[in-house]
C-alpha cells in the first residue's frame, strides 16, 4: 500500500508545484547577452505553433537521418549575432563541431517526468 501512496504523493506534489506556475511575462527590453528562438524546422509537420523555417534548416535536419526528435534551430541575440543549431535526440549539434547533452542526470523517476525534456522550447 505505501509504494502506491509514494509515488501518487510525488505526482500530487509535482502536479501542484507545475501546474499553477505562471510564467513570468516576457522581458520587454532583452540584454544583448538574451538569445531568442527566432527559426525552426523540423522533418515532421506539427499543428502547434512553432518558429517559422529559415534558410538553410531543411539541409541541416537532413543530418538526422530517421533519428527523432530533429530539429534545426536558428538563435540570434539582439545585435544581430546568429547560430544554427541541430537538435537529434538528446543532444545539441553546434556548428564548431561541439555536442552538448542535454539530459537531466540527477534526476529520474516521477520528477524527471514532470520537469520534462531540458531541450524544449520553452522549458
Amino acid at each position: 500500500m505505501l509504494r502506491l501512496i509514494v509515488p501518487l504523493m510525488l505526482l500530487v506534489a509535482c502536479d501542484a508545484f507545475v501546474g499553477n506556475e505562471q510564467a513570468p511575462p516576457p522581458d520587454s527590453t532583452p540584454t544583448d547577452q538574451a538569445w531568442r528562438l527566432i527559426g525552426r524546422v523540423t522533418p515532421d509537420r506539427s499543428t502547434l505553433p512553432d518558429a517559422p523555417p529559415f534558410e538553410g534548416g531543411r539541409a541541416l535536419i537532413k543530418k538526422c537521418g530517421t533519428l527523432r526528435p530533429c530539429a534545426a534551430e536558428r538563435w540570434r541575440k539582439q545585435s544581430g549575432e546568429h547560430v544554427d543549431l541541430l537538435r537529434v535526440r538528446d543532444e545539441i549539434h553546434h556548428p564548431d563541431g561541439s555536442v552538448w547533452n542535454g539530459r537531466w542526470w540527477s534526476i529520474s523517476g516521477v520528477l524527471r517526468a514532470c520537469i520534462g525534456d531540458p531541450l524544449s522550447v520553452p522549458l
